[in-house]
């Protein structure tokens, strides 16, 4: 296929014996298709040659430990770049979860991570750096070298380009899994490598959970009604300082926030962790929590970020206060369900029955923004739909269906729906608040009638969905699987 500009030389004759000529430049692009069966010939070349150099020279990071390719080199964050030119700016997501992220940050998608952060003692964030915070982790030079040529893979044009996990699973990975033993890294990497990988075209913001009480223990174990204005006061500071730092700073267009501020979990058990007096009461509990709310109030108000929460389990309005509250107007709160048919059409309409939930998640319902569909069954042998919801491992080498099911895994999959949304009907526009919710209003449209719930629990809006079923992910229409 002819590719690029070409000039098209004409002349034209009147009939007055008159003469116009010149010339017409046109320019070829090649398609969408053509460039991902070009880059995937490349990739099976570099995963054929791959495969070799492990054979042929018999490298066992497990057995044979003691070789050059095994032996063990560091690797830091700031060694590697972010690559502007592989993402798209208005596609910026924030992911604040463990920092168990930092491995794959580190070593597989480096390029597509603008910003790494960590918490200073007083609860602020700032940005890792060369002679600052700089995570460092140590692996063998073959797993090094194999990790950071992907990470740097560069299409017949030498442009850099995303490389998919899919491409890798079937060849490479069971080749290096049978020769290293890769590390199990924490929570945070699977909605990290969910959202890498369902989003080529992404860039990646990533910070660490917030620390707001452990930051000011001695306000947090005392709470007096000064201590705990003065208390609010400090995560107020943070909130505005994050705000400021992390989402305006970095032009953050999404947000995944798998976690949440429970008073049972989270208040409760900071308080056994760390103070010395009885848990106190239910009254002062709900106080403490209540000074979260500055926080919140930024992370699912600030304007032009469209926030996903994973919701919690067996929600009340007392241990839950801020988790279920509806003044957050960028935030759908999601949960998950697993069914391997669930027949939902693309904008989830039903009227009839709706898909069965568990328990944990039925009894919450009524606080769910949205409900997604897994496509797995969550116990041995752990069967799957041909859509199903797809993990990753920490080395960023395969793509393979859930075995369990978490409401961390669902708010990922529903950020992933929303920005295909964003890319498919209002491309032109700018991510505000307008157009934020008008994809909440397309993610759950006013149109069902569940017979089997209470109509106050939803509305009349489709909150049970299966985008998976529908392919709504980029990586589908960028067209890197089928």
């Amino acid at each position: 296929m002819i590719k690029g500009d070409i000039t098209i030389n004409y002349s034209v004759s009147d009939s007055k014996g008159g003469e116009t000529s010149g010339n017409i430049i046109v320019t070829i692009k090649e398609s969408q298709q053509g460039k991902i069966l070009a880059l995937k010939s490349l990739v099976d070349e570099f995963v054929e040659e791959s495969v070799n150099k492990f054979e042929s020279n018999d490298i066992n990071c497990i057995s044979k430990p003691d070789s050059a390719w095994c032996e063990q080199v560091s690797i830091k964050f700031s060694d590697g770049t972010f690559e502007p030119s592989k993402v798209d700016s208005n596609e910026t997501i924030l992911i604040i979860d463990d920092e168990g992220i930092n491995f794959s940050a580190t070593l597989r998608y480096r390029s597509r991570v603008k910003s790494l952060y960590s918490i200073d003692d007083n609860g602020y964030y700032y940005k890792a750096s060369k002679g600052g915070f700089d995570p460092e982790f140590k692996v063998p030079r073959i797993i090094k070298d194999t990790l950071n040529s992907i990470d740097n893979f560069t299409d017949p044009s030498g442009n850099h380009t995303f490389v998919p996990a899919a491409w890798l699973t079937d060849s490479l990975f069971p080749v290096v899994k049978s020769r290293y033993e890769y590390p199990f890294v924490g929570h945070g990497a699977t909605p990290f490598h969910y959202l890498l990988e369902h989003n080529p075209e992404s860039e990646l913001i990533v910070v660490p959970m917030p620390k707001l009480h452990e930051s000011r223990l001695d306000l947090f174990c005392n709470p007096t009604d000064n201590n705990i204005s003065s208390l609010t006061a400090h995560i107020e500071d943070i909130a505005e300082d994050f705000k400021q730092t992390v989402l305006l700073q970095e032009d953050v267009e999404y947000l995944n926030y798998s976690g949440g501020y429970e008073i049972e979990r989270v208040i409760a058990m900071t308080w056994k962790q760390y103070c010395l007096s009885p848990l106190p009461s239910e009254e002062t509990l709900a106080a403490l929590h209540n000074t979260v709310r500055p926080f919140y109030d930024v992370l699912f108000n600030t304007s032009g970020v469209m926030a996903f929460q994973a919701s919690g389990i067996n929600m009340t309005a007392y241990n839950n206060e801020l988790d279920i509250d509806k003044s957050y107007q960028n935030r759908l709160l999601v949960a998950p369900f697993t069914v391997l048919d669930t027949k939902l059409p693309a904008n989830g309409e039903i009227n009839g029955n709706a898909p069965e939930l568990d328990a944990s998640i039925y009894n919450s319902k009524q606080w769910i923004d949205v409900m997604v569909n897994l496509g797995i069954t969550p116990i041995r042998p752990f069967p799957f739909n041909e859509t199903p919801a797809m993990a990753t491992t920490s080395l960023g080498l395969s793509y393979t269906p859930f075995s369990d099911s978490s409401t961390s895994w669902s708010s990922p999959i529903a950020l992933s729906t929303a920005l295909y949304i964003k890319n498919v009907k209002y491309d032109e526009l700018q991510l505000d608040d307008i157009v934020i919710e008008q994809i909440k209003n397309d993610m759950t449209p006013q149109l069902c009638h569940y017979n089997n719930w209470e109509i106050i629990d939803y509305e009349g809006k489709c909150k049970m969905q299966d985008p998976l079923l529908h392919r709504r992910h980029n990586l589908f229409e960028l067209g890197y699987v089928d």
